[in-house]
């Protein structure tokens, strides 16, 4: 964690401190600093990733289940695609991935899983895409 600090500087460290996560700003700046344009020159980024959480699973069935995702924060961007991932592997980002396309905008949102095998570990995790990227939700599983 020491490493880590050293990068993020002081205002985030404050945060860190007193139990918060660093703003999505900050990070962004750290972590997608000026991007390079067509003639080499940097280009400033404009927005931040979204920032949103998975929902409760609910309605589990025996192929069909009910999450969704609440995206609290745009970015300062449209969100342009939103939805779950899910599969059997923790971290459901794989490429043996399911994902759900929910519409866009920000707020709550109810995604249906589909195909679902009966007795059988999934996790799930809610996206948002802005034009800065796709932020994802925290992990659930059922």
């Amino acid at each position: 964690m020491a490493v880590l600090l050293l990068f993020l500087g002081t205002s985030i460290f404050k945060e860190i401190q007193a139990g918060e996560l660093p703003k999505a700003s900050a990070l962004n700046s750290l972590f997608a600093p000026n991007l390079g344009g067509p003639n080499g020159d940097a280009e400033e980024l404009t927005g931040c990733f979204p920032v949103l959480s998975t929902t409760a699973v609910t309605g589990i069935g025996a192929t069909t289940a009910t999450t969704g995702g609440n995206i609290t924060d745009d970015g300062g961007a449209s969100i342009t695609a939103r939805g779950v991932a899910y599969g059997t592997s923790p971290g459901p980002l794989t490429h043996t991935a399911s994902f759900t396309s929910d519409g866009t905008g920000t707020g709550v949102f109810t995604s249906t899983l589909t195909g679902l095998t009966a007795s059988t570990l999934y996790y799930v995790r809610a996206y948002a895409t802005n034009s800065v990227g796709t932020a994802y939700g925290n992990e659930v599983s059922f």
